[in-house]
């Protein structure tokens, strides 16, 4: 197993000279790590994010006590460092007690995917030190059950380097010629918003900046997951069930690639609204509609906000330009027409239900932006989407046609 090097990993353990050692280990090794001895005054504020490793030790401050109070005290401990989390994580156990580790597990939030019993003697050589050989060996032979979270790490992995590769690229942006590297690197940021919002940017000036950066970053990656040494023998993985995915987990799957949760009601292409006003004619996009219309009763009206992103980044839209559609439930999923005017989303799930988002690219409209802003958004559809759904539509409305006999 490749451990983090992100400072993902944590070691919890009252005894700081014995923690030492693993501390200097892993940092020889470029991995870093938090250590708590659980001081309650020496606990983080806010609990972690994005813990995958912790070594535990049972015992915290609670020798010769009893065993309830012992499970209390680290699950107290546990509680203030990865909080009610749900990322995935492994617990290296290091303890005598074994009796006790069920019980601190159970009442867990979030269970681990692996709890590894390991005295801390197991993880040292014939010298008495600490070994990451060893302790990467227990660690591979509990990872061949959980090869794809592996992968995960993997993939985090390749998130930092990109981050840092961007990082550097944006450093050596500032101008040599004259002026601090501070003053420089100010004016290319403001330059940088100023082009990504334009006539928009009033005080938020540094997220529409560092929006500029995502480009150097997602090429980074994308070259690394592309290069023929990443995940050499796919990690591992053996990809023994290889049978088709599920509606459920299939549209849970694209809801999450295509869609985000909607934080504002700021009116903004993509945005998804519910409106039973549109009025949208289901026989023009479902051929079979006299027949199940009264088994479906209540159909989820929708419009997407489509206008092009630049002219809300240059603030010269003057009203929502609005696509009109339904969410047809999957059962209905054969009855939606075939044609160049019909757009149809993959599987997906609203409000719950699982189904396919249907628009009519024919009945292309605008609202103003008061009458937008009555709406509720439910969903906001992603960029990549909208682009595709913005091309058909351009697609259709550009059709030249022609004459012949």
């Amino acid at each position: 197993m490749k451990v983090p090097t992100t400072g993902r990993v944590v070691i919890i353990d009252d005894n700081y000279e014995e923690a030492l050692p693993l501390i200097h280990l892993l940092s020889f090794h470029g991995i870093s790590s938090k250590y708590y001895n659980g001081d309650p005054e020496l606990l983080p504020v806010e609990p972690l994010e994005g813990v995958r490793l912790i070594f535990l030790d049972i015992e915290i401050g609670t020798h010769g006590q009893d065993n309830k109070s012992k499970v209390s005290k680290i699950l107290g401990v546990l509680g203030r460092v990865i909080g009610p989390s749900v990322t995935p994580f492994i617990i290296i156990a290091w303890t005598k007690h074994v009796e006790l580790i069920d019980d601190i597990i159970k009442e867990l939030p979030m269970q681990p995917l692996k709890t590894l019993n390991m005295e801390k003697i197991d993880c040292k050589d014939e010298e008495g030190n600490y070994s990451i050989q060893l302790i990467s060996q227990k660690l591979n032979n509990v990872m061949e059950e959980f090869g794809s979270f592996q992968a995960l790490l993997l993939w985090e992995e390749v998130i930092h380097q990109a981050a840092n590769l961007t990082i550097n690229d944006s450093y050596q942006l500032s101008d040599p010629s004259g002026g601090t590297w501070d003053d420089n690197m100010q004016n290319i940021l403001y330059n940088l918003a100023k082009a990504q919002e334009g006539a928009q940017l009033k005080e938020d000036v540094l997220g529409p900046a560092l929006r500029a950066f995502t480009g150097i970053y997602f090429d980074y990656i994308e070259k690394k997951l592309l290069s023929s040494s990443f995940a050499e023998n796919n990690a591992g993985l053996k990809f023994k069930n290889k049978e088709r995915l599920s509606q459920e987990v299939m549209s849970s799957i694209n809801t999450k690639l295509l869609f985000s949760k909607v934080e504002d009601t700021k009116v903004i292409p993509g945005n998804l609204y519910n409106d039973e006003k549109i009025g949208l004619d289901l026989a023009l996009v479902i051929t079979n509609y006299e027949k199940i219309k009264q088994e479906w009763a209540t159909p989820l009206f929708v419009i997407l906000e489509v206008s092009p992103t630049c002219d809300y980044a240059q603030d010269k839209w003057k009203v929502s330009r609005m696509l009109p559609g339904v969410f047809v439930p999957v059962k209905y999923f054969s009855s939606i027409k075939s044609t160049d005017y019909v757009f149809k989303s993959n599987l997906i799930q609203v409000n719950g239900l699982i189904g396919n988002l249907v628009f009519d690219l024919r009945f292309f409209t605008t609202l103003s932006f008061d009458k937008v802003k009555r709406l509720e958004p439910i969903l906001r559809i992603r960029h990549t989407l909208l682009v595709d759904i913005q091309s058909k539509m351009a697609g259709h409305i550009a059709r030249p046609g022609f004459f012949a006999l």
